[in-house]
């Protein structure tokens, strides 16, 4: 976890803190009302973009659906680690806690994104810079504004717009301008310049969708039947079984086609081997 991300994060908590915009249960927290404001704000507006980081963080399994039952059941001192960074910042905690935070106090850039710049505060709602509250005049739209400016100003952006256009197309067809890729990192990706290497590592051409969703699992325990059409596996020899998120190629050995998990190698492969303690 990028230690910007996580003083971004606190930073704006402490924000809402201070603006007096946060329950009493995240103001002045302690492992059971940050249970309740889990309950609270899960109710009141969930996203699918909050998946993962209420997986890692209630440890359901994938294909899985997290209800408010599941929440009131989960262990209370899970929530230790969250209320201790909260009373002293200082303290590096684990990225679950950080993104649970992040769901709770409704952080804009959530959840983290390498792209996006986190050395800047961000404001919070009803500060300059922020959203304006409701009821309250919008301003003019953009085309309003563009034909306020003298017809010389509009010509003159016009030009310097194509001209970077024209100059980013140059940079791109000479190779200045190095491409974005992508390689595989032990159980997710990590993004690379194509004219770099990691090691003996596979570097391919950089997938969005596949950089932030194909993830290997590591906690085969967490598989069950409602996974069935969430989870792809691999067999890497008779006793090595591995499964990800995702369809497709192996990420370390492109030959090795991924199958749909089934029945049958969830009862072999992990119902199994979990009996026997493997």
């Amino acid at each position: 976890m990028p230690p910007a991300y996580l003083d971004c994060v606190s930073n704006y908590y402490e924000q809402l803190k201070k603006a007096g915009q946060l329950p009493y249960q995240l103001s002045e927290p302690t492992p059971s009302r940050l249970k309740k404001a889990c309950i609270d704000v899960f109710c009141q507006r969930y996203d699918r973009k909050d998946e993962e980081a209420l997986r890692n963080f209630f440890c359901y399994s994938i294909g899985a659906k997290l209800t408010p039952r599941m929440i009131e059941n989960f262990d209370n001192d899970k929530f230790k680690p969250l209320v201790k960074f909260l009373r002293n910042p200082k303290i590096r905690t684990d990225r679950k806690n950080v993104e649970l935070l992040a769901w709770l106090i409704d952080f804009p850039k959530r959840p983290y994104d390498y792209r996006e710049d986190y050395t800047r505060p961000i404001p919070i709602p009803g500060e300059s810079g922020a959203e304006p509250p409701a009821g309250r005049e919008q301003p003019s739209t953009w085309r309003q504004q563009w034909w306020r400016f003298p017809a010389f100003h509009r010509a003159a952006f016009g030009i310097g717009m194509v001209t970077i256009i024209l100059l980013v197309q140059y940079l791109i067809t000479s190779n200045r301008l190095p491409e974005k890729c992508m390689y595989w990192a032990t159980d997710h990706y990590e993004p690379i310049s194509c004219n770099e290497h990691s090691g003996d590592a596979l570097v391919i051409a950089f997938d969005a969708e596949r950089f932030h969703s194909f993830k290997k699992i590591n906690r085969p325990d967490t598989i069950t039947r409602k996974s069935i059409g969430h989870v792809w596996y691999a067999k890497i020899n008779k006793e090595e079984v591995q499964f990800f998120t995702g369809g497709g190629f192996h990420p370390e050995n492109p030959n090795l086609r991924l199958k749909p998990i089934t029945d049958y190698m969830i009862r072999k492969y992990v119902t199994h081997r979990m009996a026997v303690g493997e």
